[in-house]
């Protein structure tokens, strides 16, 4: 839902703290993405790969796990979706 709510949290939050909010997450989102670059052209692979050259074993099995849980949580959010808008053509 992220970019839907954000107006809503604008709005709670206020114009200037919502916007230095907003700021943040999409400064870590860069940081966090730069560096995934990063370690994928020192370590060419998959996220498994990088995952096992940065924390070992115990990185490789965290990065899977969180892989496959993020595709359980889309498929069921995505799941639900098509249920329900199936619903609303009754």
């Amino acid at each position: 839902m992220g970019i839907l709510y954000l107006p809503y949290g604008i709005f709670r939050a206020g114009i200037i703290c919502g916007f230095i909010i907003t700021l943040f997450s999409a400064l870590l989102a860069y940081l966090g993405y730069t560096r995934l670059i990063l370690w994928g052209k020192i370590y060419s692979g998959n996220y498994s790969v990088i995952g096992y050259h940065i924390l070992g074993k115990f990185g490789k099995l965290l990065i899977d796990f969180l892989l496959t849980l993020s595709q359980m949580f889309f498929s069921s959010a995505y799941y639900v979706y098509i249920l329900l808008s199936l619903f609303h053509l009754k």
